[in-house]
């Protein structure tokens, strides 16, 4: 079942947040050229708010899925909610009122607004780098020990090491083999 809360959560993390970090980024671009499309404009602006609706979803499965793995104390669990949290904060009250703020002068040139394409390019590389910090903190997920771990000596694969991970019978079945005896032989991966 954890592989399974694990693939749904990175597959909704791919498809929902993807598609929001090039939206939002090709926004201020297009909305300080001369020839700007409002169509263009009006596209962008409808993927970012529908995304970030579907966006929910990767929470909550993340949550889901640390639950199941036992990791909901883990400090770098704590720190990527609490980015994300940010993360969903610059996304809904930073790049989403600044696009509609653009959107609502469009009868206007560029440089009547000129500064509101400015800061929505930084508040949007904000969020995009936030995500960046998160998606490194799962995938490194400094001091956890849940994750996946080899024995040198027979490149045998356990996870949850020291919670009986079953190991070949020329090493020791027994938790010995991961728990202590020989716990400097395998290394993270």
């Amino acid at each position: 079942m954890t592989k399974f809360l694990i693939s749904v959560h990175v597959l909704a993390a791919i498809i929902a947040i993807g598609p929001i970090a090039a939206a939002a980024s090709m926004f201020p671009a297009t909305a300080c050229r001369a020839d700007r499309d409002p169509a263009v404009l009006r596209s962008l602006h409808r993927i970012c708010r529908v995304y970030a609706a579907l966006g929910v979803v990767v929470p909550v499965f993340g949550l889901v899925t640390a639950s199941s793995l036992g990791v909901l104390g883990g400090a770098w669990l704590i720190a990527s909610i609490a980015l994300t949290a940010l993360t969903a904060a610059v996304l809904a009250l930073l790049v989403l009122p600044h696009q509609a703020r653009i959107l609502a002068s469009l009868p206007h040139t560029p440089s009547a607004v000129d500064q509101v394409p400015a800061r929505l390019a930084m508040h949007t590389g904000m969020f995009n780098l936030l995500r960046a910090v998160v998606t490194v903190l799962m995938i490194v997920r400094p001091g956890s020990t849940t994750g996946f771990e080899a024995c040198i000596p027979c490149g045998h694969y356990a996870s949850r090491i020291g919670q009986g991970a079953a190991h070949p019978a020329q090493y020791g079945s027994s938790r010995a083999h991961w728990a202590g005896m020989n716990r400097s032989l395998t290394v993270p991966i």
